[in-house]
């Protein structure tokens, strides 16, 4: 059976992206065939002009749809996330052990509502701290995002200090 039909199927099926080695794993392949076949759909959604085409993430593949047509398509795509909800994630994501009166303040009356979202969907998670809860954003979040615990660090870093120097 030809691998390249399901290299394709398994980067279609899965949400976020995915390794050589787990899609050799997956398909009881050789990590060889699954490089070749990735090299054979990059090179025919090319060659066809496709809307498709496969991403490389770091050491992981995704196929995702070309970024010139996302605005086609976002009248019939579902939102992943509210405007509230991004929100509540960026904050927390910049402000690791945000506190309840932190989200309070820096969101609104209703992060509530946003939390237990953003908890359902794995992207942030609580624990109990004195008499409130602190959060944090899940290893989903970097995946999802892509991007590592010590960049969005260096980033919040370098938003600090730009702040300070203002």
């Amino acid at each position: 059976m030809d691998i390249k039909p399901r290299v394709e199927a398994l980067l279609y099926a899965t949400e976020s992206p995915i390794s050589i080695s787990d899609m050799a794993i997956m398909l009881s392949a050789d990590k060889d065939d699954v490089i070749k076949a990735l090299k054979k759909l990059n090179r025919e959604y090319n060659k066809n002009n496709s809307a498709l085409e496969v991403v490389r993430n770091g050491f992981r593949y995704k196929l995702q749809l070309r970024k010139e047509y996302v605005q086609d398509v976002r009248s019939v795509s579902e939102r992943e996330f509210t405007g509230q909800e991004l929100q509540t994630l960026g904050f927390v994501a910049m402000n690791p052990d945000s506190k309840k009166g932190d989200l309070k303040i820096n969101v609104g009356t209703r992060y509530p509502e946003y939390v237990e979202s953003l908890k359902r969907k794995g992207m942030i998670y609580s624990r109990k701290f004195r008499n409130t809860e602190l959060y944090n954003v899940t290893k989903k979040f970097y995946e999802y995002f892509d991007i590592s615990k010590g960049k969005l660090q260096s980033l919040v870093k370098n938003s600090v200090d730009d702040h300070n120097e203002e």
